[in-house]
């Protein structure tokens, strides 16, 4: 494969293999780059602008081969750290997203269970008729509390009143207190 071919295959607009085909090509690349320094020397005898076309030519490769080799390896490079940084958190967010889906999932399988817990501490009040966000702000916490025993219900309790005060308002916040609080200590 010509290093033509190559760049055409990274810069197609399918954006969703460009990695993997990166990944692939960077042996191919080190071993191109290894046949230009070779060749070089052998151009010398060549009419000088020809000599000279290919000397930029190569120098060109080489610092696009750099600069791929930069993204691709920035702990090996002190100047991209930050690029680094950027793959370490891409790693990590991957990680929370993964874990934020299994607890949806968990919260979802025992909605039955969870919404008769909520449905029990709200006297006097049907829960259909609360709003979807205070719903779901009430059975993930709800979930919290009675499936993470390690998890202080304290905790839950807090950040599900911050969340019902910034996308409900306050006297929501008011109301998933209440009700959590006598869901936690039964």
């Amino acid at each position: 494969m010509c290093i033509r071919d190559s760049l055409l295959r990274l810069t197609k607009a399918d954006t969703g293999g460009w990695q993997r085909d990166l990944h692939k090509l960077l042996p191919q690349s080190d071993g191109l780059r290894k046949k230009r320094a070779a060749l070089l020397p052998r151009t010398e005898a060549f009419p000088p602008l020809q000599h000279e076309a290919l000397k930029t030519a190569f120098e060109k490769l080489d610092a696009y081969d750099e600069r791929v080799r930069m993204v691709r390896f920035p702990e090996n490079h002190l100047e991209q750290r930050d690029l680094d940084h950027l793959h370490r958190l891409k790693k990590d967010m991957k990680t929370l997203e993964e874990q934020a889906t299994r607890q949806a999932d968990q919260v979802e399988a025992s909605i039955p269970e969870i919404d008769e817990t909520i449905d029990n501490a709200s006297e006097n009040f049907d829960i259909n008729r609360l709003s979807k966000v205070d719903l779901a702000i009430l059975r993930l916490a709800t979930w919290e509390i009675l499936k993470l025993p390690d998890l202080d219900a304290a905790v839950s309790i807090n950040e599900a009143i911050d969340l019902a005060r910034s996308f409900s308002g306050e006297e929501s916040a008011s109301y998933v207190n209440g009700v959590l609080d006598k869901i936690a200590k039964n």
